[in-house]
């Protein structure tokens, strides 16, 4: 299905392009949560859906209420539809939650201008995750600088900001992102 959707739009075979469009290529076993079921299921990045493998088949799950939640048991990550899109989820507090957007860009082949300089393959591109926790409700970006996030917490706005600095965490990776939604929720 893959292939034949990168040939219509993209014109050449997944095959020819560097990178993948997949958190992982290779299928893990996953557990749709709230279900004894099992699935053998991937994560496509650039599509934003989950795959799942079935008597040789591969098949899109519908973005449904139903389909809600995904456990991958060999890596222990849980994915969340939010919003009609899939988020890594990183942090479950009483009050605050916090999630994971990986993203993947793709680069179309580039001919080459001159003798000089080479052809640009094809290729997914990997970019910086983005994080987001849930307020009121509402997913809402957390941005990297530290003052613009203590922003979102205004009754610890200053207790957030010396908590940031004094332990030098950085707003980029999970585990400082869990660090310091651990001391919000407290």
């Amino acid at each position: 299905m893959e292939d034949l959707w990168f040939k219509t739009v993209f014109n050449q075979n997944i095959a020819d392009v560097e990178g993948s469009p997949y958190y992982e290529k290779n299928f893990q076993p996953a557990k749709l949560t709230g279900t004894n079921e099992t699935l053998s299921a991937r994560y496509n990045v650039y599509h934003d859906n989950i795959e799942f493998s079935k008597e040789d088949k591969i098949m899109v799950v519908p973005k449904e209420e139903t389909y809600k939640s995904f456990h991958f048991m060999m890596t222990d990550e849980k994915i969340d539809l939010i919003n009609d899109g899939y988020y890594f989820h990183i942090f479950q507090g009483k009050n605050y939650q916090a999630y994971r957007k990986p993203k993947i860009k793709f680069q179309k082949f580039k001919k080459a201008t001159s003798g000089y300089v080479d052809d640009t393959p094809s290729k997914f591109l990997k970019l910086p995750d983005t994080y987001y926790t849930l307020i009121s409700d509402r997913l809402v970006e957390i941005p990297s600088n530290p003052k613009a996030f203590a922003s979102l917490f205004p009754a610890r706005k200053e207790e957030i900001q010396k908590f940031i600095k004094s332990n030098n965490i950085k707003l980029t990776n999970d585990a400082d992102i869990k660090r310091v939604m651990r001391f919000i929720d407290n």
